[in-house]
């Protein structure tokens, strides 16, 4: 053996790094372990003992370097959010409101129209947005001058009036891209002060998407707000109540003419936010709550006196005037107080055209953020004064250059302190001094925060925003403010939220399955292959578990669930190098050779076939990273990994204990008594019966395209968008008692099923999909637990808190915009992974039959698959749908197909050349025959170790395994019966026409 000592130096060293890395992991369990001790099951307890810990030494490494416990937890083995718990959120920063800004907030029709043609076009195109604008402004207009637009102040330098459209929008284009990469650097400030540990915030190739992974999370509401703030801080004078009420009384009686007198007026279409519905069960409005009273009071009007004063006062009727008993107006800026289901009727009030009119030019309206009674269920509306030429605030938070957590003077209540630069202090000090006794509101994102009353002239810049509920929320608005605004709002489009005991769940379940897979392939190989051969088989497989986890843990790469599943198959594809080389050594000691010899050109002889296969699979893995994002992603890089770490096991490892074992004269056999003649000389005509397999795989493929019109296939939330939650009960459920409970609040039936056990279900819904603000994902669940409360399915005193926390299990929610771009890269992801397959063969063989008859068996075996996920889908117990794992089983399928393919394929050439005078109809069947034990070992132990990731990995991933399972027992029938064959037959045809055209 070459080399023999850069192997062996190679391996120690590898082994040294993995076990340096891996042991952070086991120090860091041992910190949390002592916690666990000392908190005695008290969270708090537990949280501080860990805090206090942050800054204490916990490892010596060989007195060379100390490392804090803060330092070990950052450089553990990262787990993904599957087995942790957490929140991923994929955010994407609004192009189109960049740009709007860029031009000044231009009025131009042509500029608007553009703007709405190029959003319509992104939702079926992959261009960036800038790129789709400029195509719709030359539609709309072709004359019209983008310069014009965009020659603004802050752009003056960049493009003058002649400047070319082509011109224009590469500098819009630049500064788009300046604005992404700010927003990007402002959401890792705040993530970064939040204080969470191994986040991961990357951008993703869609370049005004940002990928935040937060493990540990467990109030995502909380993190909503941070991710999505823009932090458009603004302070405005404001009006006096008494200076407002005149025109309110007048938009009154324009509102009454309006509407019809004899029934009533449909409810106005929400144009504007409404407020957050807060926790509790739904409230009635403000009339419904005095019809109520009427009932108990008989001295207050009748019902029909109440509908009266509906169609009197329509405004008053869902906007309370900001008065006492006696009916005198509070002084300040409050102008009325509605009930949080009547903002909304308010808001298309207020923006009617004739409405807007009848008030002043420079008065607008905006709600407070905090509702005014303790159910959450009040907010008051206050009047702003503009009092700038452009119609923003004279004051923003760009003049912020500190923010911090305090407390009131009382010294009990929590707000935020701020302080402003030299010409932000200038501005405060003038506009205090000239509403001495008059209010100034504080606006943050488009709610005001509070509207302190000027007493005197405030110098030295300093400012505070009080009102706030808790000292996490204040320290969070200190957060967003002081790392800054962001240049535009940021929306949710995708998210991912596992809750921490699904999290532990998944690491018992997965830890369960791999353990039982890989003592079931450690027992096989120990059978199969006799004592000594079978043991250095295992110790190579143990030995590339170490390397693989340790690897992980030396790259950050993140461990999955799906990743754990790459790991098991690993496992079982890493048995197949083994095989390879021990069915090679057997055949040369059966030639006569001796044991030496025998191990020296079995070793030769197996490396082509081993290679070839791993690279195939490899190439699909790279697919699979490039294309897949989360989990999918950490499969495909476990995958990855392991194919290298197995390699190196099983073809120098292995070789090294032989060449020990030979140096000291031992007995080795390659094969057990009960296994040695199993599936030798088998005789088969495969190829005389490929009409047969021929038939049957074509009435398989016409059966799965007959489902697929017929029945369809039942697409996940990846590919058509919506909200999917998993939720646990404390009992078993029903289904349709859910669907029922839910349909009451949400007005659709969403769609519902059993999750595993009995007492859990997943509940899919696409109510209100298409709008992405923090507000509408809150309210989502919100009304979720409502409805679950209302149908006595919780009990009554499950607040929406322990709802989030304690029942709703995981939960997750994408786009229409994310899912056809996921459709999308799936698509590219299959055929890019069947091109360079077809390539590679092409290339390895030197002939386009083989990769002919690979790529058509590849075609074949995800059909078939298809195929079996939509026949069986509402019938098996377990979820069939089509999404991003599904299409990573698909991929996997693919390598582990064309793995095997490659493996007869290498055997079939070796025959041709060594065979030349034989009959190529034998050749290719003794070539069929003599792989087939290396076929049965390799997917039988596969199989294997997939059948306990199915059984025993739980019900998150059994779908994923189940088409892992089928596509094993597919691709191995595929690459005997269909690969081979297609392959044989075009080249017998190819040679026909060939010898044709010499005649």
């Amino acid at each position: 053996m070459q080399n023999k000592g850069a192997i062996i130096t190679f391996a120690i060293l590898l082994a040294a790094v993995c076990l340096y890395q891996l042991n952070f992991t086991y120090q860091s369990k041992q910190v949390e372990k002592d916690a666990i001790e000392y908190a005695q099951g008290d969270p708090t307890l537990e949280y501080n003992y860990l805090d206090s810990m942050n800054g204490e030494v916990v490892y010596n490494f060989l007195g060379l370097k100390k490392f804090t416990y803060k330092e070990v937890k950052e450089l553990e083995i990262n787990l993904g959010l599957d087995l942790k718990g957490g929140m991923n959120a994929t955010l994407e920063v609004s192009v189109i409101d960049l740009v709007k800004a860029l031009s000044n907030y231009s009025k131009d029709s042509t500029f608007n129209a553009a703007l709405s043609m190029a959003k319509e076009l992104q939702k079926n195109s992959q261009e960036d947005f800038v790129s789709l604008f400029g195509q719709a402004f030359e539609t709309i207009d072709p004359n019209a001058q983008l310069a014009a637009i965009f020659n603004t102040i802050e752009l003056k330098d960049k493009i003058q009036y002649n400047s070319s459209n082509t011109d224009v929008l590469k500098v819009i284009q630049e500064e788009t891209d300046a604005a992404i990469d700010n927003a990007f650097k402002i959401i890792s400030t705040r993530i970064d002060r939040f204080g969470v540990a191994q986040p991961n915030i990357q951008k993703l190739q869609t370049k005004e998407r940002i990928l935040v992974e937060l493990p540990g999370i467990d109030n995502p509401e909380r993190v909503r707000k941070l991710l999505q703030g823009t932090a458009m801080l603004e302070f405005w004078e404001t009006f006096d109540n008494a200076e407002v009420y005149q025109y309110m009384l007048l938009a009154n009686e324009k509102i009454k003419e309006m509407e019809t007198s004899t029934v009533e007026t449909e409810e106005v279409a929400e144009e504007t936010e409404e407020a957050t519905i807060e926790e509790g069960t739904e409230e009635p409005s403000l009339l419904d709550e005095l019809e109520a009273e009427t009932a108990q009071d008989s001295t207050t009007p009748t019902l029909d006196n109440l509908e009266s004063f509906r169609k009197e006062y329509p405004l008053f009727a869902v906007l309370t005037p900001s008065t006492d008993q006696q009916g005198q107006l509070f002084p300040g800026p409050i102008v009325g107080t509605s009930h949080y289901k009547d903002t909304s009727k308010v808001n298309s009030y207020l923006k009617m055209e004739q409405i807007r009119s009848i008030f002043p030019r420079n008065m607008i309206f905006r709600w407070k953020a905090k509702a005014e009674d303790a159910g959450g269920n009040y907010f008051r509306l206050i009047a702003l004064k503009i009092t700038t030429r452009d119609g923003r605030a004279p004051l923003t938070g760009d003049v912020i250059v500190d923010a911090n957590q305090d407390y009131d003077q009382f010294g009990s209540s929590p707000e935020v302190s701020m302080t402003m630069n030299g010409e932000g202090a200038k501005t405060w000090a003038r506009m205090t001094k000239e509403n001495i006794g008059k209010s100034i509101a504080i606006v943050l994102d488009g709610y005001v925060r509070s509207h302190p009353n000027v007493i005197n002239e405030i110098t030295g810049g300093r400012s505070s925003i009080t009102g706030l509920e808790s000292i996490e929320e204040a320290q969070d608005l200190a957060n967003i403010l002081k790392s800054g605004k962001m240049p535009a709002p940021a929306n949710i489009i995708e998210e991912h939220i596992v809750g921490p005991s699904l999290g532990q769940e998944a690491i018992n379940k997965g830890l369960a399955s791999f353990l039982i897979a890989f003592a079931i392939v450690l027992v096989y190989m120990f059978f199969f292959y006799s004592k000594k051969a079978g043991l250095t088989a295992n110790f190579a497989l143990v030995a590339n578990m170490f390397f693989i986890i340790g690897v992980l843990a030396s790259i950050g790469a993140v461990l999955t669930l799906p990743g754990i599943a790459g790991i098991v198959l690993t496992i079982g594809m890493s048995v197949d190098a083994n095989v390879l080389i021990y069915e090679r050594v057997q055949e040369e000691l059966r030639a006569g050779k001796g044991l030496s010899l025998a191990i020296s050109d079995g070793y030769k002889n197996a490396y082509s076939a081993i290679i070839d296969g791993q690279v195939t699979t490899l190439l699909t893995g790279i697919v699979l990273y490039l294309f897949g994002s989360g989990p999918i992603k950490g499969f495909a890089t476990t995958l990855i990994i392991g194919i290298a770490t197995s390699l190196f096991s099983a073809i120098f490892l292995t070789r090294l204990i032989f060449e020990w074992q030979l140096s000291r004269k031992s007995k080795i056999t390659f094969t057990s008594k009960a296994t040695e003649n199993w599936l030798r000389e088998m005789g088969i005509k495969f190829l005389s019966k490929r009409k047969t397999f021929y038939v049957v795989s074509a009435i398989a493929i016409l059966i799965s395209i007959g489902s697929f019109f017929v029945k369809g296939l039942n697409y996940g939330i990846d590919f058509r968008g919506g909200r999917t939650y998993v939720v646990r009960f404390d009992e078993d459920i029903k289904v349709d008692d859910v669907r029922v409970a839910l349909e009451e609040v949400y007005g659709e039936a969403p769609e519902v099923k059993i999750f595993g056990e009995n007492n859990q279900v997943r509940i899919t819904t696409e109510y209100r999909v298409d709008e992405s603000s923090e507000d509408v994902d809150n309210e989502v669940e919100a009304l979720m637990h409502q409805g679950l409360v209302n149908a006595n399915l919780l009990d009554s005193d499950v607040t929406l808190q322990d709802f989030t926390k304690n029942y709703r299990q995981s939960s997750q929610k994408v786009g229409p915009t994310i899912s056809d771009d996921i459709k999308k890269d799936a698509i590219i992801s299959i055929l890019f992974a069947l091109v360079i397959i077809f390539l590679y063969i092409l290339v390895r063989f030197r002939n386009w039959q083989y990769g002919l008859g690979a790529v058509a068996a590849l075609a074949h075996d995800s059909l078939i698959v298809l195929g079996i996920f939509s026949v069986f889908y509402g019938i098996l117990p377990f979820s069939l749908e089509i999404d991003q794992a599904f299409i990573a089983a698909i991929l996997t399928v693919v390598g582990y197909s064309i793995n095997d393919t490659v493996v007869v394929f290498d055997r079939i050439r070796e025959y041709f050349k060594l065979y030349p005078k034989r009959e190529r109809d034998d050749n290719v069947d003794l070539a069929l025959n003599s792989t087939l034990r290396r076929t049965f070992s390799t997917s039988l132990s596969t199989f294997v170790v997939l059948l306990a990731i199915f059984i025993f990995g739980g019900a998150t991933i059994r779908g994923f395994t189940f088409a892992l399972l089928v596509g094993v027992l597919v691709g191995t029938y595929s690459s005997l019966f269909i690969a081979t064959p297609i392959a044989f037959d075009t080249q017998k045809r190819v040679a026909k026409a060939i010898a044709k055209r010499k005649k």
